[in-house]
């Protein structure tokens, strides 16, 4: 094996392994607000406290229940899809909402194919998963944009009247004429 058949190997190998990094991220609407949704491979226990700070996390089981079923289904199949071979379904990442407490087991929503919609299930707290998490995208206002424009508009024209105002008149005996 030559140096660059070498060298051409590890940057394929390099460029497959950053590209199965990155996790890709969807923006979905839900009740009205923008949300980024991007999924984590980790277990609930390493990540419990990002999974339980989720908009779909609440206190109470129903609230908590359908809003982990609006995102699962406003996310669909856009973060991909997972083999699992004991349902013989493609799933999507996890929408975890609670805690079974005896069992310790996180109670999740995620999107299955078939039947294509989302669907409850139950997974041990140690098991490495895709879990979903979203990060709210707040509306940015226009500070007084068009304000700026006009002021910084007027402030050139203002400008350039001064120097029009200032600029020196040649007089007749400077140009030669008497």
């Amino acid at each position: 094996m030559n140096i660059k058949t070498l060298v051409k190997a590890s940057m394929v190998a390099m460029a497959l392994s950053a590209a199965s990094a990155y996790a890709a991220t969807v923006r979905v609407n839900v009740d009205g607000a923008e949300w980024a949704v991007t999924t984590l491979d980790t277990t609930f226990e390493e990540s419990s406290v990002l999974l339980r700070s989720q908009t779909w996390w609440r206190p109470e089981f129903q609230i908590a229940r359908d809003r982990a079923i609006k995102f699962s289904a406003a996310v669909n199949t856009g973060l991909g899809m997972y083999p699992n071979s004991a349902t013989n379904t493609l799933e999507g990442p996890l929408f975890a909402f609670t805690i079974d407490g005896l069992a310790q087991e996180a109670d999740v929503y995620r999107y299955t194919v078939p039947p294509s919609a989302p669907v409850q299930s139950y997974h041990w707290q140690d098991e490495v998963r895709p879990y979903a998490y979203a990060i709210k995208i707040s509306a940015v206002p226009l500070p007084a944009g068009g304000v700026l424009i006009l002021t910084g508009l007027a402030g050139f024209a203002a400008l350039r009247r001064r120097r029009k105002c200032h600029r020196k008149v040649p007089s007749k005996t400077a140009t030669g004429a008497i």
